[in-house]
């Protein structure tokens, strides 16, 4: 007769140290952080695309969507951010004319990494330096 053995839980954790390493998290926290918030990490979010961003703009737009928020593809402008904290500008360097106006008077301009890492990790990082534009900060 042989004897079955239970193993436990924590032996079949989802857990993929490369990628964890390289993007600086841990699988099994960023699960948990979706559950927490329902998978909504944009909730009440609303992004601005400028043009030249080197990405799809319809897949970053189903990925914010995905996270409950919103993505426009329109150039924004001081009157449209002026007094609201939820709302942020996606771009890239060849959009400076755009930006740049925005980040003198003290705008964050974020690049398509944001939503992707934000996404990834269930958990948005503002003030990660490779979320933002360079030059913008």
């Amino acid at each position: 007769m042989s004897h079955l053995r239970y193993s436990g839980e924590e032996e079949f954790a989802l857990k993929h140290r490369t990628s964890e390493k390289k993007y600086g998290f841990k699988l099994l926290d960023a699960i948990e952080r979706s559950k927490a918030n329902s998978g909504k990490v944009f909730a009440g979010k609303t992004f601005y695309l400028t043009p030249k961003v080197l990405v799809d703009s319809k897949l970053l737009k189903n990925v914010v969507t995905a996270g409950g928020g919103q993505l426009l593809i329109q150039s924004p402008t001081a009157r449209i951010l002026k007094g609201h904290d939820n709302r942020f500008v996606i771009s890239s360097p060849a959009d400076v004319s755009i930006w740049r106006p925005l980040s003198e008077q003290g705008y964050p301009i974020y690049n398509q990494e944001l939503v992707s890492t934000a996404m990834l990790k269930q958990q948005i990082d503002w003030d990660k330096g490779s979320n933002k534009v360079p030059g913008s900060f």
